[in-house]
């Protein structure tokens, strides 16, 4: 989904339907109309995700936390990945994402954003690449 510059309900539509699915690659780069919802919804699907590409989407420091911030370690998630959302604040976020690779370059973050990144990767295991 590359480059397509889809807006938010058509975004949604694709990434509705994307937990159905066996998807564990999303580019979603040079997308720039893309807003902090479409974000959110990306979020939903950390848990089935092992490469993420949000490349020049100058998604910002509210986009960024969307994505990574707490609000992806608390009970969506958990219902994402069928666990008890009781229980979701007590979840290693190993339990909660599976990425490998995630490109957040061209994205205009401030130090913000950089803190946002900085707690997913404190709390993060399994990402490879940044």
């Amino acid at each position: 989904m590359m480059d397509t510059l889809l807006v938010d309900n058509s975004f949604r539509m694709i990434l509705n339907a994307a937990p159905r699915s066996k998807l564990v690659s999303l580019d979603i780069s040079r997308n720039e109309n893309l807003t902090v919802a479409s974000y959110e919804l990306v979020a939903r699907l950390l848990p089935q995700l092992r490469y993420l590409n949000c490349e020049a989407n100058y998604m910002g420091d509210l986009g960024i936390k969307a994505l990574l911030g707490p609000a992806t370690s608390g009970q969506e998630l958990a219902q994402s990945v069928r666990l008890d959302p009781s229980n979701s604040t007590r979840l290693p976020v190993d339990l909660l994402h599976s990425l490998k690779v995630l490109n957040i370059s061209k994205n205009k973050l401030t130090d913000v954003g950089g803190a946002v990144v900085a707690k997913f990767l404190e709390r993060s295991t399994k990402l490879e690449t940044l």
